[in-house]
């Protein structure tokens, strides 16, 4: 059986280089597959990585096999305000005054899901920000069609929102 390891990082500083670009690979064959169909570089896709570290709270995690990134999520502390213009007036003020947590980034490499991975890293995420705040809810969105990770998302105890992402198209939140 693969030795599976999962390293949390809260500062950018910490974050080996051989992990980052394993996981900015991995970040760009994620994307570019059904439904996502992205094209990211290296770069773009390092600076997003790290982008998720960028407040007091953050978290980015990886799940290596070997010194391979065979997953990765992260997620930040944020306030509603931060959500306007991505998400609906109703939706805005249900979150008003709500400690948040936003799921920026999850993603498993095709050949290692329904394993449990994104489960764990999931699970390990809200651990991590839930032991740094008290009644967190916790939001991310998806594109509608990602059947495979709403399936997670629901099994998890998130629930759709049907409040479309207002600046990306297909794309809806979802709450715990």
């Amino acid at each position: 059986m693969e030795q599976i390891s999962f390293i949390s990082y809260q500062n950018k500083e910490d974050v080996p280089k051989n992990h980052l670009l394993s996981a900015a690979k991995l970040y760009c064959r994620i994307w570019e597959e059904e439904p996502w169909n992205e094209k990211w570089s290296i770069e773009v896709a390092s600076d997003k990585l790290l982008g998720v570290l960028s407040k007091e709270g953050a978290t980015l995690i990886f799940c290596l096999i070997k010194d391979e990134v065979v997953g990765f999520t992260g997620g930040k502390p944020i306030v509603a305000e931060e959500l306007s213009g991505r998400v609906n007036e109703k939706l805005l003020n249900e979150l008003n005054n709500v400690p948040l947590f936003l799921v920026a980034e999850i993603g498993v490499d095709s050949l290692q899901r329904g394993k449990g991975i994104g489960q764990k890293l999931l699970l390990k995420l809200i651990d991590t920000a839930n032991a740094d705040c008290d009644n967190l809810r916790f939001i991310l969105h998806t594109d509608i069609t990602a059947e495979s990770a709403k399936i997670l998302y629901r099994k998890l105890g998130f629930k759709d929102t049907h409040s479309v992402d207002l600046s990306i198209t297909n794309h809806t939140y979802w709450i715990r």
